[in-house]
């Protein structure tokens, strides 16, 4: 099994928009989740949203959020430390209540 590091990034708009879709053939840890509000004065609310490729066994659920509104004072950053595992086709979606005023980062490791 092939290990690789790999790092997304991108400032969050009002909608939701891809970060990460796990490739084909491979599964993904994401090992830290990184809001930053960039906001010189404002507060703003964040959203991480899991769509999985096919919904779990006994389940209907094929997009669950993990972070849902949640409170992001300006100049601060929100720290996400515990792992998602996720499988090929799984993606995960981001927003921000308002455009330009939040990054996100994440650490991801595929395994192959």
């Amino acid at each position: 099994m092939a290990n690789t590091f790999k790092n997304a990034s991108l400032a969050l708009t009002t909608s939701l928009v891809d970060v990460y879709e796990v490739p084909s053939g491979k599964t993904a840890v994401i090992l830290g989740v990184f809001f930053a509000n960039v906001h010189a004065s404002n507060a703003v609310t964040v959203d991480l949203l899991l769509r999985q490729a096919t919904a779990a066994p006994g389940s209907s659920a094929v997009a669950t959020y993990i972070v849902k509104g949640v409170d992001l004072p300006n100049k601060s950053t929100l720290v996400m430390d515990k792992p998602i595992t996720l499988a090929a086709g799984d993606q995960l979606e981001a927003l921000c209540s308002a455009g330009s005023s939040a990054d996100l980062s994440l650490s991801i490791l595929e395994i192959t």
